[in-house]
């Protein structure tokens, strides 16, 4: 009816299990530089009481993996566990509304056991620590003593704090969480310490993850998020890589980026964990930022790709990264991106209809945004990039238009843009806020194997040049309509191997010129008061004999 304190070098419980009115209390009272493989407390058997404290040296604390039913520790109120440069296996239940484990580096027991707490699986049970509020208080092995330690768990647990102590630093090892819920029960992370290992907090259940601190860690960081949508609502910050994942959606609210010189990607996966859901949406609420040398990659394989606009519709809420950044969703994208090379692509016909990609680039002046591999399978394409764009690979499925524009820079096609059967629209310009005068003007280069195939053509620019700065005549020449309007002084001036119709065409100072190889060439609506700046102007149509 009372309480049970066993102090020895060693326990050894057997498999018939103590119970206690009160409270149980083990310590393994090994003596300072006492030899390695000594010492410990095992565990055969149930413990049972209100409140449980544990106190391992040596060798450790060990539960040997038996029926959970009745293998279990359960402690009412608590239950209190002090490794002293020692580890913890757990090969049953551990349950108790209040669980607080420390490895404590306080112990002087020579080549003390490497630090670490872990559930194991005898192939039929599982160890699982079960509790409302549970706290991982960690450390490194002590100075020139143990291995790196680990910390490596099945859970059910409500919240968990990680911390370490006060003067700790940073850990060196790594640190894996498996926890599951039942219902709509939240499981919400507290962490409060960095590890140069990588942290990776897996939570199964309708719930979700919650996280009540930001998270800065020296190695790497993955939240997983399965059967619930993954909310990430405080700032992410890793000196290694981040993996967001979930198979119902991702959200992210709180800043997410990596260090200086991290070795890692930041990758955010929706409708990748178990079967793809029916919500997979990716929505980028706050800046998502890599390194300087790595890459972002954002999937919705069921769903699209969202990132937060102002009223103006700039966005708010960028992708960044001065390497490259990946977009791929069975739904439209509609991102702010901050990327020297872009990919994206849309595979399905999620919701029904087309599938768009939308780009908004800021990337800085002296760099301009890439354009490698972006396609749709049915739907429009449109990029805006504010210094400049190469474009080397890009194409609309299905009913799909495709528009580029570069608001201080120039447009280089250094491969075919394809919009077959639809439009291609190019513009290398921007106006002033009187959206009248131009604040910037561009150009638009390319050779003719990087001709854009398409049904129609409409672009504005200070010009079309080939590679040797000449005025490109074979930019169109298989493009049965088009528009143009050039912003600088000069000639328009292209070949047609087809009929061809002229919509709009416009110069500030400089002749109209057509070649046409075969067909017929039609002006639908050709302003010629844009074009005539004074009497030399003049339209020329050139058939050959």
């Amino acid at each position: 009816p009372g309480g049970i304190y066993l102090r020895a070098e060693s326990i050894d419980l057997g498999g018939t299990g103590f119970s206690a009115a009160t409270n149980i209390a083990l310590v393994s009272s090994l003596a300072a530089g006492s030899a390695a493989g000594v010492g410990g407390i095992t565990v055969n058997g149930p413990l049972t009481a209100q409140n449980i404290s544990i106190t391992a040296r040596g060798t450790g604390f060990t539960q040997r993996s038996s029926d959970s039913a009745t293998g279990r520790i359960n402690a009412a109120n608590s239950l209190v566990m002090n490794l002293q440069d020692a580890g913890a296996t757990f090969g049953s239940d551990v349950q108790s509304p209040n669980i607080t484990i420390t490895l404590d580096p306080s112990s002087n027991v020579a080549n003390a056991a490497a630090r670490s707490i872990v559930t194991t699986s005898n192939g039929v049970n599982s160890g699982r620590l079960i509790s409302d509020f549970m706290i991982l208080s960690l450390s490194n092995d002590v100075a020139g003593g143990g291995a790196d330690g680990t910390v490596d768990i099945q859970s059910q647990v409500q919240k968990m704090r990680l911390t370490t102590a006060s003067n700790l630093g940073v850990l060196n090892y790594g640190i894996t969480i498996n926890n599951s819920l039942s219902g709509a029960n939240k499981f919400t992370l507290d962490t409060r310490m960095s590890s140069t290992g990588d942290i990776a907090v897996t939570n199964t259940g309708a719930g979700g993850i919650a996280l009540s601190t930001d998270v800065n860690t020296a190695g790497g960081l993955a939240l997983t998020a399965v059967g619930s949508k993954l909310e990430v609502n405080r700032t992410l910050t890793s000196g290694r890589s981040i993996a967001l994942r979930s198979d119902s959606g991702i959200s992210v609210s709180g800043a997410v980026s990596l260090t200086n010189n991290a070795a890692g990607d930041i990758v955010i996966e929706s409708g990748t964990v178990n079967a793809p859901g029916n919500a997979g949406d990716v929505a980028i609420n706050s800046p998502v930022t890599s390194s300087s040398n790595r890459g972002v990659i954002v999937s919705a394989y069921n769903g699209g790709i969202t990132s937060t606009r102002n009223s103006s519709g700039v966005p708010t809420a960028r992708i960044a990264s001065d390497n490259t950044v990946t977009l791929r969703a069975s739904g439209s994208i509609d991102v702010g991106t901050t990327a020297h090379v872009l990919r994206a692509s849309t595979t399905g016909n999620a919701g029904g209809g087309a599938n768009n990609i939308t780009i908004d680039d800021n990337m800085g002046a002296g760099v301009g945004l890439i354009v490698n591999n972006v396609t749709t399978q049915n739907g429009s394409v449109s990029i805006t990039s504010l210094n400049g764009v190469r474009i080397d690979g890009l194409s609309a499925g299905g009913a799909g238009d495709v528009t580029v524009t570069s608001k201080q820079g120039d447009i280089k096609l250094a491969s075919s843009i394809v919009a077959d059967g639809n439009t291609v629209t190019l513009n290398a310009f921007s106006y002033n806020d009187d959206g009248v005068t131009f604040r910037a003007i561009g150009r638009i280069t390319g050779e003719a194997a990087a001709a854009p195939v398409a049904a129609a053509i409409s672009w504005t620019a200070g010009g079309v040049f080939d590679g040797n700065d000449a005025v490109s005549a074979d930019l169109y020449r298989n493009i049965p309509t088009i528009s143009a309007y050039r912003l600088n002084p000069g000639d328009i001036s292209f070949t047609a191997d087809q009929s061809t119709t002229l919509q709009s065409i416009k110069t500030t100072a400089g002749d109209i010129v057509v070649t046409a190889t075969a067909g017929s060439i039609a002006a639908t609506s050709i302003d010629r008061k844009s074009t005539r700046l004074n009497s030399s102007h003049e339209w020329i149509s050139r058939m050959p004999s």
